[in-house]
Order: C-alpha cells, then structure tokens, then sequence
C-alpha cells in the first residue's frame, strides 16, 4: 500500500517537471523567435520587450509553485501573528 502511494507520488512529481520544463522551453523558443522579430523589424521593436517580462513573472510564479513554496497569510490567531508565513513542502 505504501509502495503504491509513492509511486503515485513520484508520477505526479514527474508530471508536474515535465509540464514545467516545458513551460521553460516554450518561453526560451518564442522569445528567440520575438528577438529574432526585433533584429529584422527595427521600427517597432520595443513592444516585444512586455511579454517577455510579463512571461518571465509567470514563469517565475510555476517555479515557485513547482518547488512547494507556498505564500499564505497565517490564521488569525491571538497575539502577535506574522504577516506572511512561508511554507516549503519537502
């Protein structure tokens, strides 16, 4: 029982860096092919320059979020609380 649950842990592990790595790759290609753009049409070029910042946050957000770093506001407890606690998920 235990074996099965690890196996599906570690399948779900590997689904999710497969997606991530993809994201990766998609993100590097297109921007080479935005560079690419720049390069040949001079005119309009800094237009390009926003998606891949744009991007680039939200590829910054699925790593984050592929590590199992976790950003939440604690519980209101009594007392002094911490304003943001982080958790990291091993």
């Amino acid at each position: 029982m235990k074996t099965e649950n690890q196996h599906s842990t570690a399948r779900e592990s590997l689904r999710q860096l497969n997606y991530f790595i993809g994201h990766v790759v998609a993100y590097f290609m297109i921007n080479l092919a935005l560079l690419f753009f720049i390069f040949t049409n001079m005119e309009s070029r800094w237009w390009v320059i926003s998606p891949a910042i744009l991007w680039a946050l939200v590829l910054l957000y699925h790593a984050i979020k592929f590590c199992g770093i976790s950003f939440r506001r604690p519980k209101k407890q009594g007392g002094d609380t911490p304003v943001l606690q982080v958790t990291v998920k091993h």
